[in-house]
C-alpha cells in the first residue's frame, strides 16, 4: 500500500508540474522574462509552488500569501512595462486562487463523503493513499481543462500584447482594479461557507477568461477600425489622384492656349513675363510628383510631400519601388504612411529652418531597403505624441513592424546627432 501511495504521489507531482508549465507559457507570452538561464529555471520552479498553492476557506491568510507571492514573482523574474505586470496580477491571481480553492476543497469533500472518515490528526497509509488518489483524479481533470483552454488563452494573450499601447495598459489596469478588489474582499472577509464560495470561485474563473476575451475583442476591433481608416485613406488617395490627373490635363490645355497668346504678344514684354511666371508657378506644383514604379506608393508620397511642403519641411526622396509589388497595398500604406507621419510629427517640434525628411528606397543584394531620416529633438527615439487622439496613437510603430515582419523583414529605429532614422530590410525571395 505504501508503494501505491508513493506512485500516486509522484504522478500527482508530475501532473501539477505540467499544469503549472502550461500557465507559465501563458505568462511568457504576456511578460518578458529575464535572460539569465538560472533565473528562468528558478522562475519556473517558483511558479510551480505558487500556482499550486493550497487554498482553503478556513484560512484567509492564504489569499494574502497568494497575492503577495504573485506580485513578488512578476516583479523579480520579469522585466519591462510595469503596467503589463499589474495586468497579469489582476487577471491571473484571482484565477489561481479560485481554481486552487475548488481543487483542494473539492478533493477533500469527495474524500470525506466517499470514505465517511470523520477526520483526525492521524491518518493511516490506506487513508493517505485514498486521499492522494482522489486528489490525483481532480488534478488530472484540472490538467485536461487547462489543455482545453490553453489555445484560447495563448491566442488572445498574444493579440493583447501586440496591440495595446502603454496608455491603454494603464486604463485597463484601472478598470480591472475594482473587480479585483471586490473579488479578494469577498473571498477573504465575507464568504466562509463552501456552498457560497464555490459559485463565487466559478464566477471569478469565468470573469478572468471573460476579461481576456473582452480585451482581445477590443484590440481586434481597434485593429479593424485602424485598417478601415487606412483603406479609406487609400480610396481618398485614388480619388485625389484622378482629380490631379484632370488638373494636369487642364494645365497643359492652358499652357497650349497661353503659348499661342505669347506668340501674338511679342511686343508686350512685361505682360509676357508675368504670364510666363504664372505658368511656372502652376508647373512647380507638379515638379515634386515622384514616380516610384508602384502606383500605391506614388499616391502616398504625392500626398505626404504636399503636406510636408505646406508645413515648411524640406523633403528629399529617391525611391525605386518597382520590385516591391509583392507587398500588399495596405502594407505599403502602413509602412510609408506611418513612418512619414512620425517624421513630420518630429519635424514640427523644430524651427522651420531645421526641418527635413529624407526618404530612400531600392533593392540591394536581394533586399528591399527603405530608409527614412528626419530632424528631431534629442531624446526623441521614443517620440511622445502631441496628437489630439493620444489614446489611439501608438499603433504607428507597432503596425510598421507588424507589416514588415509579415514579409520576414526587420526594422530598426535610431537617433544620432539630431537625426531620427528608420531602416527597413525586406528579403526578395523567389516565393514573392
Amino acid at each position: 500500500m505504501m508503494q501505491i501511495h508513493f506512485v500516486v504521489h509522484i504522478l500527482s507531482i508530475g501532473v501539477n508540474v505540467l499544469y503549472s508549465y502550461l500557465f507559465f507559457r501563458i505568462f511568457l507570452e504576456l511578460l518578458e522574462i529575464r535572460k539569465n538561464i538560472l533565473i528562468k529555471v528558478t522562475a519556473y520552479i517558483a511558479f510551480v509552488f505558487l500556482w499550486t498553492l493550497p487554498i482553503y476557506n478556513y484560512s484567509s491568510i492564504q489569499f494574502v500569501y497568494a497575492l503577495a507571492g504573485m506580485v513578488l514573482f512578476v516583479a523579480v523574474f520579469f522585466r519591462g512595462n510595469w503596467t503589463k505586470k499589474i495586468f497579469a496580477v489582476l487577471v491571473f491571481c484571482p484565477l489561481m486562487v479560485a481554481v486552487n480553492f475548488i481543487t483542494f476543497n473539492l478533493s477533500d469533500s469527495i474524500y470525506y463523503r466517499v470514505t465517511g472518515d470523520p477526520g483526525g490528526l492521524e491518518w493511516s497509509v490506506q487513508e493517505l493513499t485514498a486521499a492522494s488518489l482522489i486528489a490525483l483524479l481532480i488534478d488530472v481533470l484540472r490538467l485536461l481543462l487547462t489543455f482545453a483552454v490553453y489555445p484560447f488563452l495563448k491566442k488572445y494573450i498574444c493579440r493583447i500584447k501586440e496591440v495595446l499601447t502603454a496608455r491603454m495598459w494603464i486604463v485597463l489596469d484601472i478598470l480591472l482594479l475594482v473587480p479585483f478588489a471586490a473579488t479578494f474582499g469577498i473571498l477573504c472577509f465575507t464568504a466562509t461557507d463552501v456552498a457560497v464560495i464555490y459559485p463565487i470561485c466559478i464566477t471569478v474563473i469565468a470573469s478572468s477568461f471573460g476579461y481576456i476575451y473582452l480585451v482581445s475583442y477590443i484590440c481586434r476591433t481597434m485593429e479593424v477600425v485602424h485598417h478601415a481608416k487606412e483603406m479609406e485613406m487609400l480610396q481618398k488617395f485614388y480619388d485625389e489622384r484622378l482629380k490631379e490627373e484632370e488638373r494636369v490635363r487642364a494645365v497643359y490645355h492652358d499652357m497650349k492656349n497661353h503659348l499661342l497668346l505669347l506668340e501674338a504678344r511679342t511686343g508686350h514684354q512685361e505682360e509676357t513675363q508675368e504670364m510666363i511666371q504664372r505658368l511656372q508657378e502652376k508647373v512647380e506644383d507638379y515638379e515634386n510628383y515622384i514616380q516610384t514604379g508602384n502606383a500605391y506608393l506614388d499616391i502616398i508620397l504625392r500626398d505626404k510631400m504636399r503636406l510636408a511642403k505646406e508645413s515648411r519641411i524640406d523633403v528629399q526622396a529617391e525611391v525605386e519601388f518597382s520590385k516591391g509589388k509583392f507587398i500588399d497595398g495596405l502594407d505599403i500604406s502602413t509602412i510609408f504612411g506611418n513612418a512619414w507621419d512620425n517624421a513630420m510629427e518630429a519635424c514640427m517640434k523644430l524651427p522651420e529652418e531645421q526641418r527635413f525628411i529624407t526618404v530612400r528606397a531600392g533593392v540591394r543584394n536581394q533586399f528591399l531597403i527603405v530608409k527614412f531620416e528626419n530632424s528631431a529633438k534629442e531624446g526623441d527615439l521614443e517620440i511622445p505624441t502631441t496628437k489630439a487622439d493620444t489614446f489611439m496613437h501608438g499603433f504607428g510603430k507597432k503596425n510598421i513592424q507588424k507589416a514588415v515582419e509579415k514579409y520576414q523583414g526587420s526594422c530598426q529605429w535610431d537617433y544620432t546627432e539630431g537625426i531620427y532614422s528608420l531602416s527597413i530590410l525586406i528579403p526578395m525571395t523567389e516565393e514573392k
